[in-house]
């Protein structure tokens, strides 16, 4: 029996989970878990970096003589840069910098933003690596000249853990500078850009040993003996791998999380001016399979609000508290886009945010804040109906049922409001898809066998069914 250790690395945490299969069962267990936070820091919004590969290499070290290997999922779009010396030249910049927008300006110069898209393939979002890659060239000219190797997040740590240089597939489909279709870096367009194409590293796909944990830059990893593998590292597409949408297409999936990311699983990428009128992408899921999805924001609203009110309130809001608050409130009280741009702005309040959008949509404050809670909720849902009906639309057939993972599949108001709204039956759960997923690549690494994930998932997992109940209501909102 080989144990493997899947560090899943979170916006606000990151997470240890260790596990192997027994009796055809898998077994899990969190071991290690640590919170981290953008901080500010030379005029920009930044990881904290030494934290984090501080507790990585603890985590490792903590379970190197059980475990077989590591395998390294995170977030999209964010990277390191490399000198030519193999050290990092300052530490990564945050997608939650509203500077990276700026590259936006900057790469219309070039090309317009329906050209990068039929490029890519890629949503045209102001967080893209290509968008964040040019602000960096504009705000930092001699320190861009001194670049020898872009590394998005994982394939940095990868390449600290074993000293090996790759980017693996699924992260690279994030950065809006690969050719989706082919596989490789768009180096074409990328000359538009005058951005030097030997920055870009060899692409690799998972499931595939990168190297050990004895040849790591860092000297307290030396005495290890750890294989590190190349999982679906973009945490979607290791979570997607677990929904039923991944193989049925006659299901949806929803990641709810921080973000939203809905959509479902084609048999290749699907670019064309509607698609990019749509503001859909396309990105590369487990074993090469095309996630075809629309990224908005997630229950970020929910947390931004929950801090808010607590210092209002000085009780802790936890999900406890929220969901039988929201079940006890009025429905449809009032409606908010979740994409407004001012919702993603920290500097501002986001109840200030959310009240100046009511009133300039003239719809009426409500008499209790705690009540934007079920707003942020219905809208989302609302938001989710509009982008399953773009998404049939153009892929010409309808879906009959959504699958959630993540967070938000817990929340169980949360999944009968969307087979309400959008009169599909859910699908929720498991829960922790993205290190499910990243474990199970692994182990089909270090066992040397092909694992049938639909049935461990079956012998391992309760997935909660809801049914269509309410639908006449959401029906009438018209929205």
């Amino acid at each position: 029996m080989k144990k493997v250790l899947a560090i899943d690395m979170g916006a606000t945490s990151i997470r240890g989970v260790i596990g192997y299969i027994q009796d055809g069962k898998l077994k899990t267990e969190t071991v290690d878990r640590f919170t981290h936070e953008i901080v500010d820091y030379e005029g920009r919004k930044r990881w904290q970096w030494d934290k984090i590969v501080n507790n990585i290499i603890g985590m490792i070290l903590n379970h190197s003589k059980e475990i077989s290997s590591v395998g390294i999922d995170t977030w999209g779009v964010d990277f390191g840069l490399i000198n030519k010396e193999g050290k990092l030249i300052e530490n990564p910049v945050s997608y939650r910098d509203i500077k990276n927008s700026l590259g936006i300006k900057y790469a219309e110069k070039y090309m317009s933003k329906e050209e990068i898209f039929l490029e890519t393939g890629n949503q045209i979002m102001g967080m893209n690596s290509l968008f964040q890659l040019l602000t960096y060239r504009k705000l930092n000219p001699n320190k861009y000249k001194t670049i020898d190797k872009i590394l998005f997040l994982p394939d940095l740590i990868n390449y600290i853990l074993t000293s090996e240089i790759c980017s693996e597939l699924t992260i690279a489909s994030t950065t809006q500078m690969l050719n989706i279709k082919e596989k490789k870096w768009n180096l074409e367009m990328l000359k538009k850009f005058s951005i030097n194409e030997n920055i870009f590293p060899q692409i690799i796909k998972n499931k595939s040993i990168i190297g050990k944990t004895n040849s790591s830059l860092d000297e307290r990893l030396k005495e290890t003996n750890v294989d590190v593998i190349s999982v679906a590292s973009h945490d979607t597409a290791s979570a997607v791998y677990l929904t039923k949408a991944y193989n049925d297409r006659e299901y949806a999936f929803l990641s709810s999380g921080t973000w939203s990311l809905i959509g479902c699983c084609t048999e290749e990428a699907i670019i064309n001016k509607e698609v990019f009128k749509s503001e859909l992408t396309n990105e590369i899921g487990f074993d090469s399979k095309n996630m075809f999805f629309k990224n908005i924001t997630g229950l970020y609203l929910i947390e931004r609000l929950r801090k808010e009110l607590k210092n209002i309130y000085k009780i802790d809001f936890n999900y406890s508290y929220i969901t039988d608050f929201v079940t006890k409130t009025k429905p449809f009280e009032a409606y908010i886009d979740t994409d407004y741009v001012d919702f993603a702005n920290e500097e501002i309040s986001i109840i200030e945010s959310m009240e100046k959008y009511l009133i300039n949509t003239k719809q009426e404050l409500l008499d209790d804040k705690r009540k934007y809670f079920r707003v942020i909720y219905e809208s989302l849902v609302f938001k989710y109906k509009e982008i399953i009906n773009e998404i049939e639309k153009i892929i010409g057939y309808s879906f009959k049922g959504i699958h959630i993972i993540g967070g938000g599949a817990k929340a169980e108001f949360l999944c009968q409001m969307i087979a309400d709204g959008l009169n599909k039956k859910v699908l929720a759960g498991p829960y922790e898809a993205t290190a499910i997923g990243n474990i199970l690549a692994q182990l089909s690494v270090v066992e040397g066998k092909k694992i049938d994930v639909d049935k461990i998932i079956k012998n391992t997992y309760k997935v909660k069914e809801y049914l269509p109940k309410n639908c006449e209501d959401w029906i009438k909102q018209n929205k």
